[in-house]
């Protein structure tokens, strides 16, 4: 049981350590114009940062080249974040579950 608190524990404080995310995906786009000589022009690459919002719309950003590695840094934070709580969510439910289950008069 005690590995079990430690293990909670330590989730919990590597997620705290996670300052700055961002949870979304950095997509790299590029338009393609037909002109109208027949011939088709593509525009240079760039990237859109792409989120949710509370109501579960997407919506898109424009990422500056100049903060690409920044933003794909964030996002990777964000990656962890959503492990870690997912390990934290069934460590807690392990140790509930754990809890319940001693007790003499328990539903579980």
């Amino acid at each position: 049981m005690k590995k079990l608190q430690k293990k909670i524990k330590e989730t919990f404080e590597e997620m705290m350590s996670i300052e700055e995310m961002l949870v979304g995906c950095v997509q790299t786009k590029q338009n393609k114009v037909q002109r109208k000589d027949e011939s088709t022009y593509v525009s240079p690459p760039f990237y859109q940062f792409q989120y949710r919002v509370v109501d579960g719309q997407r919506r898109c950003i424009t990422v500056p080249t100049a903060k690409l590695q920044e933003t794909r840094k964030l996002v990777a934070n964000g990656e962890r974040f959503k492990t870690l709580m997912a390990r934290y969510i069934a460590l807690r439910t392990e140790a509930t579950l754990n809890e319940g289950l001693k007790k003499k008069n328990s539903r579980f």
